[in-house]
């Protein structure tokens, strides 16, 4: 403003000279316009609905003070065009680095509905000497606009399916007869593909004897495919008509938020059906730790993915800025985290026990020391039964993912159990030892065709009164092994009494350091009668 101020001052003291010299004209004006636009004529495309936006750059080259202004305008009401300059004064030529020099920022904006193919506007710049505050002269600058517009075709809108132009005659040529074979035609589309592509797809990636999934997945699919080409013939027979554009953008964005909707709809049955039949496919026919019970960790997942992108989809349609959303998310995501640390792990550690498998349903584990039976893995928590299965007991994921886990019977339900047993120390150990294993043999749950080591017998301790035996045999059912070691103990028990082995009694010796008489001692200060 103070710059503003002593230019005038500078222009009113130079008054007198102003009025003997040549007053300044367009000729002293030159225009920088953007791109390879020449003269004062500038050429825009705009898409309809939207604006764009370019700089004219105005050069003062004569010796007086001028004020610039600049107002757009159009002839047509599907045009809007306004013209903002970055400062009113221009300065003579050479009376500073840049003074002499001004911005005008031009922008162009086109209805939505506009169906022209080509508009037009003016940007005026208007210069007014500051020694007389007299309008000296006016420069016009044309604007020629290549409208985009998705409501105009240049050959019409005539055309079967929307690509073939109708050339018939009479009746035949009008737009209703066009619609109508249009709508014929992908009536017969829609029957090709429910009749031909989706069993095939069916037959390819679902298995024999599973009859019901593919008549389940076929008759969803049908339903949905048939909605969405009625949607899109309805859409294309309102262009064929030449349906306002109203209308037909009205029906085009609910036409696009049910494409979407009917699409997500689609892959997620897809995306169900592969996911499943190929880990079913695998399961069946290799080894590995992929099976059926990791299809809900993929449904998740892929239910999630979907979720997400069909959201962000129909926000785009409504023009809302998806990467101010992401940065409040991430902000909300970051709060979430600190804030609930101990359920994200348990979320986490569910998904880690999903994909690692270190156990299934059924399997024996020992959890810190804990034997428990898997009942179900979720994505909180895991559900087991005790031993007895009398009680079911939940443990938080990140307890057990943290834990240590043994899987008793990983591969198959086949345990090695252990029967301890005492015998004097002048017994037989040798015929004890034998006994034993003869009870192993005996069993008919302790393997002993080869697959697994044969029962063995061990010395492991000497004790107070007696010497410590372990028997270990290997039996073929993990959950009732302590069954079958209380009846390996009563046939070892019968064995030893049969044969003269004796599991003796704990032993201890007394030593009294003074003779036991039964008398009372003279320095005994018990009372009597304790």
């Amino acid at each position: 403003m103070a710059i503003i101020v002593l230019a005038l001052v500078a222009a009113v003291a130079l008054v007198p000279l102003a009025d003997g010299a040549d007053a300044a004209t367009s000729q002293d004006i030159e225009l920088t316009l953007p791109g390879d636009n020449t003269g004062t004529t500038v050429h825009v495309e705009v898409g309809s609905g939207g604006s764009e936006t370019f700089r004219i750059y105005v050069y003062n080259k004569s010796d007086d003070y001028l004020m610039l202004t600049a107002s757009g305008s159009s002839g047509s009401g599907s045009v809007d065009v306004s013209a903002v300059t970055g400062s009113d004064l221009l300065m003579p030529a050479g009376s500073s680095d840049r003074g002499h020099i001004a911005t005008v920022d031009v922008t162009v904006s086109i209805d939505r509905y506009d169906m022209n193919q080509t508009e037009d506007g003016t940007v005026t710049l208007m210069f007014v000497d500051l020694a007389d505050s007299t309008v000296r002269f006016e420069i016009p600058v044309t604007i020629d606009i290549a409208v985009s517009s998705s409501f105009y075709s240049a050959d019409g809108n005539n055309k079967f399916l929307g690509l073939f132009p109708n050339t018939l005659d009479g009746v035949l040529g009008s737009e209703w007869f066009t619609a109508v074979v249009t709508l014929i035609a992908w009536m017969v589309i829609a029957y090709i593909v429910c009749l031909i592509f989706i069993p095939l797809f069916a037959r390819i990636f679902v298995h024999k004897g599973e009859k019901d999934q593919r008549r389940k997945v076929k008759r969803n699919l049908t339903s949905l495919i048939v909605l969405l080409i009625a949607i899109l013939s309805i859409n294309q027979c309102l262009t064929i008509l030449g349906v306002s554009p109203e209308i037909r953008d009205s029906f085009g964005m609910l036409s696009s938020i049910l494409y979407i909707i009917i699409g997500a709809m689609i892959a997620w049955i897809v995306y169900v059906f592969i996911v499943t039949n190929v880990i079913k496919g695998v399961e069946k026919g290799t080894e590995s730790g992929i099976d059926s019970s990791l299809i809900p960790l993929f449904k998740m997942i892929g239910k999630i993915v979907i979720a997400v992108i069909a959201v962000g989809s129909i926000l785009a349609i409504f023009g809302v800025d998806l990467s101010g959303i992401l940065v409040s998310a991430g902000v909300v995501t970051l709060g979430i985290t600190l804030g609930a640390q101990n359920i994200l792990n348990q979320f986490f550690s569910g998904i880690v026990l999903l994909s690692t498998r270190p156990f299934k349903k059924g399997d024996f584990v020992q959890i810190n020391g804990t034997v428990y039976i898997v009942r179900k893995v979720k994505l909180m928590f895991t559900e087991f039964d005790n031993w007895d299965k009398d009680q079911v007991v939940t443990i938080p994921n990140n307890v057990v993912s943290g834990g240590t886990i043994v899987n008793m019977t990983g591969e198959d339900s086949e345990a090695r159990t252990y029967v301890y047993v005492t015998v004097a120390y002048d017994a037989d150990l040798k015929k004890a030892q034998e006994l034993m294993v003869q009870a192993a043999m005996e069993h008919p749950h302790v393997i002993k065709d080869g697959s697994r080591s044969a029962p063995s017998t061990r010395l492991t301790n000497f004790l107070d009164s007696s010497i410590e035996l372990r028997l270990a045999a290997y039996v073929d059912d993990f959950d009732s092994s302590g069954s079958y070691a209380g009846e390996l103990r009563t046939r070892i028990f019968e064995l030893f009494e049969q044969n003269g082995i004796e599991i003796p009694f704990n032993k201890l010796d007394i030593v009294f350091q003074t003779p036991c008489d039964g008398k009372r001692k003279e320095d005994d200060t018990t009372p009597e009668g304790q």
